[in-house]
């Protein structure tokens, strides 16, 4: 076959359509509509017969005061509506389905608490296991307190639960994650029964984690990042402090758009500052595509940083090209 259909152009767009828009739009995660039976009553009470979620929809005003002191309490009174339901989510303080820095859950009888513990991804998470709470459905009363390093738990009183960890947990915790009740952000952690009382307190003052001013229930029900735009606009660099998962993300932006701007730079003729220019063209102009179509699905975070780094590194792919092209043939870019 002729090598003019093997133009540095058309491998160009072949790479655009077949490797990074794929990369940019998918996975496709349909948002299932779900239907929220989660209520509240006039009392403040949220009751929870069927499968439902009661969503802070914005980062809670005292999520990093008690990051920056290590110290926090939750107190809840709750009452489960069935003894036998597994893995079933009370409370969760996360950003999605697989980064979370706080859970209680029902494993039948058993009360388990998952805290996050380290900025990693793997083992991330200091589990407590307690056998025997829902023995019954009377009224709960659940305090946790962490304390720097310190961890208990009491359960009516009584003190189920003491340790001390290597670090301070509550320290290594997103300041930008929200809060649920009854469900996990995904819909997939249905717990039933009923919450009297949610509250946090910190070293400043206690929060009313349930007033109905904080919280959303969306019937029908479907989970959305709710700090997209927002996402979008403020570049995370402290991100990396408290997840590893970003660092990676950037590495991937960067390096990802190193061949795109290494073939770029064959693409245009002319000098050394006129193939650099049409190679950040072409990779700002794929990136933005990128970025803005993702404004439109709602399964993905559009965000400035990897805007700004698909661009670097398309340049430096751009660079790396043009060494190689002057290397192999000097004179090339004369």
């Amino acid at each position: 076959m002729s090598s003019k259909y093997f133009t540095p152009k058309l491998l160009i767009a072949a790479m655009v359509v077949l490797i990074y828009w794929p990369a940019g739009f998918f996975p496709v995660t349909p948002l299932v509509e779900r239907v929220n039976h989660a209520r509240q009553f006039d009392n403040g009470d949220l009751h929870f017969p069927a499968p439902g979620i009661a969503v802070r929809a914005a980062v809670p005003q005292w999520l990093a005061p008690a990051v920056t002191s290590g110290e926090l309490t939750l107190r809840l009174k709750i009452r489960t509506a069935d003894l036998e339901q597994d893995k079933a989510r009370i409370f969760i303080l996360a950003k999605d389905n697989h980064r979370r820095s706080l859970v209680l859950e029902q494993h039948r009888n058993r009360l388990v608490i998952q805290i996050r513990k380290s900025p990693a991804r793997r083992g991330y998470l200091h589990r407590i296991y307690l056998p025997r709470v829902f023995v019954n459905k009377d009224w709960l009363n659940i305090q946790l307190i962490l304390s720097g390093p310190d961890i208990s738990v009491q359960v009516n009183g009584n003190m189920l639960k003491q340790q001390t960890l290597p670090v301070a947990p509550v320290t290594t915790w997103p300041t930008d994650y929200v809060y649920s009740f009854g469900n996990s952000l995904g819909f997939d952690r249905p717990w039933l029964g009923q919450i009297a009382t949610a509250q946090v307190q910190t070293a400043e003052r206690v929060y009313d984690l349930k007033a109905r001013a904080l919280l959303q229930i969306r019937n029908p029900y479907r989970f959305e990042r709710f700090d997209r735009v927002e996402r979008f606009w403020n570049f995370a660099v402290g991100q990396a402090t408290h997840d590893r998962n970003a660092v990676r993300d950037w590495l991937v932006n960067f390096f990802g758009f190193f061949p795109l701007g290494g073939l770029a730079v064959f693409a245009a003729s002319g000098g050394f500052l006129r193939r650099l220019g049409w190679a950040a063209a072409i990779s700002f102009g794929v990136s933005l595509s990128i970025e803005v179509t993702q404004f439109a699905l709602p399964w993905r975070v559009p965000a400035i940083e990897d805007l700004l780094l698909n661009t670097v590194g398309g340049l430096s792919g751009a660079l790396i090209g043009l060494a190689l092209a002057v290397w192999r043939r000097p004179g090339t870019l004369r």
